[in-house]
């Protein structure tokens, strides 16, 4: 404990006007006696709301109990406490923080425990995906988030940033990769980032308020907080970075107000500093003294005819008007802040609403006022509703193919019968290719959706990717007994378009109208040209969309129909694939449909004007072939799955193969010493050592020269197989690894040598 005397009139006033990070203060019944301005902010509450109480009047049960916990090794030992907490503020947002608690003695003699808060949230997301190697999750956080995050080394020179910090600074991603950090700051503030790197090395948060400069050289005002961050391995700085030009530009305006009264300035900086949709400040008799043009416009009212009135006044059902003036009051009477969701109809249509209304508080310590906010989660809830669906369908559509596959090898298990064997085998090929088909399904709608999808285009007919989708779809038009009838022209219609992404589109299609058409149903496929557009119209006469759902059948995740009983799997993204790869070739899809009397999908694709006469790739109709390798190779197996390495070992071994397995890099490194392999096989998520680093030290080895270096990986985007490139892979496959892929990548190299 600190043994010497605080003059309570200094120490208050250096915590509230001179410390950047949040910092509480509590007396010995764990009572909030005092905070800063930078604590208020952090929970979204004031001084007055948390005074005289504690955690348990305030935070949930299982948060509140860490708190008192923790508080408590402090009040008991006088020593301080440096410990992790989460918490959720007023406006339900979860963090996590850094806080250290110390005990100090006032000039009353009384001691209390000062915390000091550094919120690390979004560095813990950032540090927990990379040390699990989860990159896609980590750059989904990292590039979600609306504040800009720089990374930069020990020489400070920036090594990544996110979206948003390009779109704060005007720069490219490559652009900001290659500047100092004091390159961003104005003249005058240039030293600032120095300082930054100054106090991170030596293991202290950073936060301040700079002035910056985009690209353009135009100032930005911006609120900078630094860490120490894990990237690579390696300590980096963390800089989140947030935009607050307009916030300042608003403070500066309102300072401008001189004829604006004290009163009318504390209430227009509370409503400016809430961000939702609609900002509005109460009377002490529950009337309207302000609103923004946002709730204007949902009540299609003027501000003369909303000022001065209640919401009994300006027609709100009773019931809801009755609980907004009563929770107004509720304010008013106890200088608690409410918060509350509600659903409201108005010419817009049903939405829901998430609203709160906080007091305002004069010198003299009483309400004056009524600030309050609202923004529509409508679009939330429904997305949260359709996550949840999602997550239903995705277990449901993974334990469908899992539980054939079980009871095939629970078959061979039982029967040594060859012919047994076969139709298992068989059964779990078949089930195992569902399931890649829905990852692809999966990766592609993440790749469309993060810009990331290639589009591999060539001169390709209409008929030929159609024809190709059909023979996807036979088989369920052929299970469902289904009518199938189709008109297309014989002249040949001409696209410059990627074939593949072509007849998916087509592909999910038809599969779609055999699955939601009852048994011997009719499905019919027409195709005209209209000057340089063809159109093909898919209709089928099957259970048809609801005119609810025709307005979102584009959607993520949604499904006309998934009740049990026309359960045919699909995770609910075919038709939002097909959207977004139909608009992707400068296309546009429409659906028309009524229930009970089928659907029509209309497809518009943009055509080449001349007829073009070089042959068309053909598709390969020999995937069954299996190509022979005559000569035996030594192939060393890298992967830390001892199943995947191990069954990996089997193949290669039937295939007429010498192997060796290890089960990480250094291994591996060791073993190439002596084992000298012909291929080697080499899993990219390695502990200790990835796949990447492993391959660059083996490529340094003379004796491994003529060795061919093979990436298997579950990682199959672009950015994936270029790295691979750059560290020296000859090939990068995608598990689970195709037999007839890695014959022919065996076979190929085997030939070049």
């Amino acid at each position: 404990m600190n043994d010497f005397k605080l003059d309570s009139t200094n120490y208050l006033k250096n915590l509230l006007d001179h410390v950047a990070d949040p910092i509480f203060v509590k007396n010995k019944d764990h009572q909030w006696i005092d905070g800063n301005k930078a604590f208020w902010e952090l929970m979204g509450g004031t001084a007055e709301e948390f005074s005289g109480k504690t955690d348990h009047d305030v935070f949930p049960r299982e948060e509140a109990d860490n708190f008192w916990k923790q508080d408590n090794i402090v009040f008991q030992t006088g020593e301080p406490n440096i410990c992790e907490e989460f918490l959720t503020d007023f406006k339900g947002v979860k963090h996590i923080l850094s806080t250290k608690k110390v005990l100090f003695t006032n000039d009353k003699g009384e001691q209390v425990l000062v915390g000091i808060i550094r919120d690390i949230t979004i560095q813990k997301q950032l540090e927990e995906l990379q040390d699990n190697h989860h990159h896609e999750r980590y750059r989904t956080i990292f590039e979600s988030t609306s504040d800009g995050i720089l990374i930069f080394n020990h020489e400070g020179i920036c090594v990544d940033a996110n979206s948003a910090a390009c779109k704060i600074y005007g720069y490219t991603q490559d652009e900001l990769k290659k500047l100092h950090g004091s390159s961003l700051a104005a003249t005058e503030d240039g030293k600032k980032f120095f300082k930054f790197m100054e106090e991170i090395m030596a293991g202290r948060g950073y936060f301040v308020e700079s002035t910056h400069q985009r690209k353009d050289k135009s100032p930005i005002s911006v609120e900078i907080n630094g860490s120490l961050f894990k990237y690579s391995g390696k300590d980096h700085f963390l800089a989140v970075i947030r935009n607050i030009t307009e916030r300042k530009q608003a403070q500066s305006d309102l300072s401008k107000l001189s004829e604006t009264s004290e009163q009318q300035r504390r209430m227009y900086e509370t409503v400016l500093s809430n961000t939702a949709d609609f900002n509005y400040v109460f009377d002490l008799e529950g009337r309207f003294i302000f609103t923004n043009k946002a709730l204007l416009d949902l009540l299609q009212k003027s501000l003369s005819e909303t000022i001065g009135k209640n919401f009994f006044d300006l027609g709100y059902p009773r019931e809801l008007a009755e609980k907004l003036q009563n929770q107004i009051q509720h304010v008013i009477n106890t200088k608690e802040t409410v918060k509350d969701e509600t659903p409201y109809t108005s010419t817009f249509g049903d939405h829901s609403y998430e609203y709160i209304f906080r007091p305002v508080i004069g010198k003299d310590g009483t309400v004056e006022a009524v600030a309050g906010s609202t923004r529509d989660i409508t679009d939330l809830k429904e997305a949260d509703k359709r996550k949840d669906e999602f997550l239903a369908i995705l277990a449901h559509e993974l334990r469908n193919p899992l539980a054939p596959i079980r009871n095939s090898i629970e078959v061979m298990k039982l029967s040594s019968d060859a012919a047994v064997w076969e139709k298992a085998r068989a059964t779990i090929e078949s089930q195992l290719e569902h399931m890649i088909h829905l990852v692809d399904d999966l990766m592609d709608i993440a790749r469309i959706t993060k810009g990331k999808i290639d589009l591999h285009k060539d001169n390709i007919t209409l008929q030929s990717a159609i024809n190709h989708a059909i023979e996807a779809a036979e088989p369920l038009i052929t299970q469902y007994k289904h009518k199938f009838d189709i008109n297309i022209p014989e002249e040949e219609i001409w696209l410059d378009a990627d074939f593949s992404r072509i007849s998916q589109i087509f592909s999910n299609l038809l599969t779609n109208a055999a699955k939601y058409t009852n048994p011997h149903g009719h499905i019919q496929v027409s195709i005209h040209t209209d000057k340089n557009i063809v159109t093909v119209i898919i209709k089928d006469n099957g259970i048809g969309i609801s005119a609810q759902m025709l307005t979102k059948i584009f959607n993520i995740f949604s499904q006309a129909d998934s009740s049990i009983e026309r359960s045919q799997g699909g995770l609910g993204i075919g038709l939002s694939l097909v959207k977004n790869l139909v608009e992707l070739h400068n296309g546009t899809i429409e659906v028309d449909s009524e229930i009970g009397k089928g659907s029509q999908f209309t497809v518009r694709l943009p055509i080449i004007n001349a007829i073009i006469n070089a042959p068309e790739k053909q598709i390969s109709q020999n995937m069954d072939k299996q190509p022979e390798i005559n000569i035996s190779k030594k192939i060393l197996i890298v992967d830390d799955n001892e199943a995947s390495a191990k069954t990996m070992g089997w193949t290669v071994e039937i295939l007429g193969h010498e192997y060796k397995l290890v089960h990480n890099g250094i291994d591996a490194i060791e073993l190439t010493k002596s084992y000298k392999p012909d291929y080697v096989l080499l899993d990219i998520g390695l502990p200790g050592m990835n796949g990447y680093d492993v391959c660059k030290t083996l490529r340094q080895d003379p004796d491994l020269n003529n060795t061919v270096f093979i990436a298997q990986t579950g990682w199959g985007q672009k950015e994936h197989i270029e790295r691979s490139k750059e560290a020296g892979f000859d090939h990068h496959l995608v598990k689970p690894i195709d037999l007839q892929q890695l014959q022919e990548v065996l076979k190929a190299e085997s030939k070049i040598k």
